[in-house]
């Protein structure tokens, strides 16, 4: 009996509460029908509602260049989906119901697709889709974080969701490490034409078992994009540059940059002074042992139209640069680069070319022999700026000038420059090159813990250098200039540059 009488009174409790379940139920849809009702009624009231639907728009967008700025200032490691800061585009259609059918129906929203790492669940494949419906046929703008060493996700097949939308692919950043399959999957855009397509920067850093597999590029033929990309303008390759040449016509901005020590897809010497020769070409930039060593046979070529130059860490970079021809280049960075007299033997050496329109000079943890020491101040004559950073004075172009070439006035035009050179030193390589400078015309730019500290130990050499040129003490980090010589709305726009993908960072020493 008294079994019964308890599975009785169970049965009960459980019919009341799947009553009282449906009541619940019943009183959340009503209660949102109550607060959709007084949100309407409110919202009347709310001016930022009542904006025209352009104007809303604009808003947005503003919204998603506001991210942009915050994502450079961002720790690229904090990924995760707690750490990572809400999606613009996601937030205001959650804001209320006006803006939900604005924002479904903005196609530029949704253009913008960001993957940032394997622990960000909202970067899924279906948030992918869900991107490419909403955009509707507007030009896409993809950021791909492949690496990763801790974990094993599959990033291919969002990947190969993204080449499906090649027509309408316009910026495309992709980064990965070592990974031969992702190569693979390119080989889906041989043919694939895109012309939409402006900015693409693919960096995998592709390598092989068997690194002394040498498979030198002696050819610059398109291998992917062979339908066409006609409005290609910036690129951005590694060392995979044998197997992902795009069309080069109308190129204006080329950066390459070797990932690894291989001889993996080194280029020939007559194929890079091919590549550089391109007619288009207004900004490049080269970072590591990318080439065969040149020779003395190798002649001299145009770059028309260069305006921006820099090279980084490329030791044999010598034997190309005195054979450049380039009138209208106006800005070199040499970065990290040891230019030694056993270097290509410098041809002409009595008459040096001398890059007629270059006013920027920038000589960044790079010493030089005297013999190129000298060749290079001629062939950089015109300068009327000068940036010298070393972690050592006595190997500091400074000081090769000050020791070995005082005999002739280097850089005559010289109004500015500026030395971040490690260590509170003496002054004395400052004060020569300062005797060799007409009165005033020259302004050195140094931090003031440098000059605080000449100030207190040798203010009599202080006085030197003050009588003979202006003297700029300089209270900020120097590590931002490097803005200056490459401006950032040259790289991935959008798109930001992750901190450890910046070559050309300057370490300021004050």
């Amino acid at each position: 009996m008294r079994v019964t009488h308890l599975l009785r009174e169970k049965e009960n409790l459980e019919s009341r509460r799947q009553e009282l379940e449906q009541q619940l139920s019943a009183i959340n849809v009503h209660l949102i029908e109550v607060q959709s009702e007084y949100g309407t009624i409110f919202n009347k009231r709310c001016t930022l509602l009542n904006l025209p639907i352009e104007v809303t728009c604009l808003i947005f967008t503003y919204a998603l260049l506001e991210r942009v700025v915050d994502e450079e200032d961002s720790d690229s490691d904090t990924s995760s989906e707690e750490d990572a800061d809400p999606l613009v585009e996601v937030v205001v259609s959650h804001v209320c119901r006006k803006w939900r059918t604005i924002s479904l129906g903005y196609q530029k929203l949704w253009c913008c697709f960001w993957y940032n790492g394997p622990e960000s669940t909202r970067s899924q494949v279906d948030r992918f889709d869900a991107y490419m419906e909403r955009s509707g046929t507007q030009p896409l703008h993809l950021w791909f974080e492949f690496r990763d060493e801790n974990a094993k996700i599959d990033h291919h097949p969002l990947f190969q969701r993204a080449i499906n939308f090649v027509n309408r692919w316009e910026h495309v950043t992709v980064f990965s490490e070592s990974d031969n399959e992702l190569l693979t999957q390119l080989r889906l855009l041989v043919d694939a034409k895109a012309p939409m397509l402006q900015y693409f920067s693919l960096y995998i850093d592709a390598s092989c078992e068997d690194h002394d597999d040498e498979r030198p590029v002696t050819s610059l033929e398109t291998t992917i994009f062979k339908g066409g990309a006609p409005k290609l303008t910036f690129v951005l390759l590694d060392s995979s540059i044998g197997l992902t040449m795009p069309p080069l016509t109308n190129l204006t901005t080329l950066r390459i940059e070797k990932g690894d020590m291989s001889m993996l897809h080194i280029l020939e010497c007559t194929t890079l002074i091919e590549l550089l020769s391109l007619p288009s070409l207004l900004d490049v930039s080269l970072v590591g042992e990318m080439f065969y060593p040149p020779d003395d046979s190798l002649p001299n070529f145009e770059m028309p139209r260069l305006k921006r130059f820099r090279i980084c860490e490329i030791s044999d970079f010598w034997g190309i640069l005195q054979r450049i021809r380039a009138p209208k280049l106006h800005t070199l960075v040499i970065y990290g680069c040891d230019f030694l007299s056993s270097a290509p033997a410098v041809i002409e050496a009595q008459k040096p070319y001398s890059f007629p329109a270059l006013s920027k000079l920038w000589l960044l943890e790079t010493t030089a022999e005297e013999e190129v020491a000298k060749y290079l101040v001629k062939m950089t004559s015109s300068i009327t700026e000068a940036f010298i950073t070393h972690d050592l004075i006595d190997m500091s172009f400074l000081a090769t000038i000050t020791n070995h070439l005082s005999q002739f006035k280097v850089w005559p035009r010289l109004k500015t420059l500026t030395c971040n050179i490690e260590g509170f030193t003496d002054t004395e390589a400052y004060v020569n090159f300062s005797r060799t400078r007409t009165k005033g015309a020259l302004c050195w730019r140094l931090h003031n813990e440098l000059t605080t500290y000449w100030k207190a130990e040798w203010p009599d050499q202080v006085e030197v250098i003050k009588e003979c040129t202006r003297l700029e003490e300089v209270e900020e980090d120097f590590s931002a200039v490097a803005e200056l010589f490459w401006p950032e709305d040259m790289d991935f726009p959008p798109f930001y540059v992750p901190e450890e993908d910046d070559h050309f960072a300057i370490e300021s020493y004050y």
